[in-house]
């Protein structure tokens, strides 16, 4: 039966996989499932504390903030304390962190302790994925890094829906749960998650590991590709909803289906996905992965039904998924064991800066130029992105010997 033998082919694409990476995911997979103040914040200030709703988006914008400061120094860090020890630290004062936060009136200390949570939260992410490079053998990274996204798309569905049921019974609430699983994630890696012995390193970096990050130009002009596809990818957070909610007519729940289709596609077709094209090299997934991801946001001025914006949205899907689990791979294999927390944590902050600005530029051209514009330049954009790709930061896609394939 053809939905036995898909069924089988999912399953088939988990198996393979190291024991340890599976309980990285894990431990992504309950932090997320307690993400949920973030999302209620900017109400919760409004609402509760009584502050304006630009006071409200500057808290917001201040864990943005130490969340820059906190990917560069998390991954610093990582790589002198030990991945394991920063991501339980991270943890462990971010749960710390958010059960405070609860207990805070002034708006000024709420300010504050939201800037410091931004700085420990994010240094959890490059300690992570640091040491799924450490858990993979690098013919396995890109799936390993699939399998960690797929605990945060699916922690990302159940975080918020949980915490619109616990504002029923109060706010703090989300503040204890968001603690509590901080807390939790932070004893199953304590507890489960044993760090690979550092004893045989893997000759996996590209460039000699007495070398910067910041003197390495492949990967500065790969962060500044990446840099942009963030900014791309935050429209999604920004006009994209308005452009959806004025053109296409589809308001809330329309808007949050298109959402779900996303996050649906990812947890069932990515992982089998890249297992499937595991030998396709690097370069070459993620040149199509920019094309489809640019291809489908260019398309939204020539539609305007509720069809042709889910077909728009498993294009851009498809991208992403091509896209995204290549680019951490080529990140940890360009920087060899002993400086992953660092190039992990430059490429993380590229994501933090698209944050920031990606959201504003585009809110700018979107007022200024309109919003057909704004889609068409995806195309243009997407093209430069391949042909930096394709000259200066090539070094950075680079196919494993055919030894080292995963069979």
């Amino acid at each position: 039966m053809p939905i036995r033998k898909m069924w089988n082919r999912y399953i088939q694409s988990f198996k393979g996989l190291p024991g340890a990476s599976w309980m990285l995911a894990l431990v992504v997979l309950i932090n997320r499932s307690g993400s949920m103040v973030l999302v209620f914040m900017v109400l919760y200030l409004v609402h509760e504390i009584g502050v304006s709703p630009a006071e409200a988006a500057l808290a917001i914008s201040l864990y943005g903030i130490g969340g820059m400061g906190g990917t560069v120094l998390g991954g610093w860090l990582a790589d002198r304390l030990g991945h394991k020890k920063i991501q339980m630290m991270s943890l462990i004062l971010n749960g710390l962190g958010f059960m405070a936060l609860g207990h805070l009136h002034s708006l000024l200390a709420i300010q504050l302790m939201m800037a410091t949570i931004g700085l420990v939260a994010e240094g959890f992410r490059p300690a992570n994925a640091a040491a799924v490079a450490d858990t993979c053998p690098p013919d396995q990274l890109a799936r390993g890094y699939s399998l960690n996204r797929l605990a945060v798309n699916i922690g990302a569905t159940i975080g918020p829906a949980v915490g619109g049921v616990l504002v029923l019974a109060g706010y703090r609430f989300l503040f204890w749960v968001d603690g509590l699983t901080c807390l939790a994630a932070a004893l199953v890696l304590f507890l489960f998650y044993h760090q690979p012995a550092t004893g045989t390193p893997r000759k996996t970096g590209t460039v000699p590991d007495t070398r910067s990050a910041l003197k390495d130009l492949p990967f500065l002009l790969f962060l500044s590709v990446t840099l942009v596809y963030g900014m791309l990818f935050m429209q999604l957070i920004s006009t994209f909803p308005l452009f959806i909610d004025s053109v296409y007519g589809l308001h809330e729940t329309g808007f949050g289906l298109l959402f779900a289709l996303n996050a649906v596609i990812c947890a069932t077709v990515e992982l089998p996905l890249i297992t499937h094209f595991r030998h396709v090299p690097p370069l070459r997934m993620v040149t199509i992965g920019i094309l489809l991801f640019v291809l489908g946001f260019s398309l939204l001025p020539f539609g305007n039904s509720g069809v042709f914006a889910a077909l728009t949205v498993v294009l851009w899907t498809a991208g992403e998924i091509l896209s995204f689990p290549q680019f951490s791979a080529m990140v940890a294999l360009r920087a060899g064991e002993n400086r992953r927390g660092r190039y992990m944590g430059f490429y993380s902050l590229s994501f933090s800066i698209a944050l920031v600005l990606g959201p504003a530029i585009g809110g700018i051209v979107y007022e200024k130029l309109g919003a057909i514009p704004l889609w068409l330049s995806y195309l243009p954009i997407g093209l430069l992105m391949i042909l930096i790709f394709h000259t200066g930061a090539k070094p950075m896609f680079f196919s494993l010997p055919d030894g080292q394939r995963e069979v």
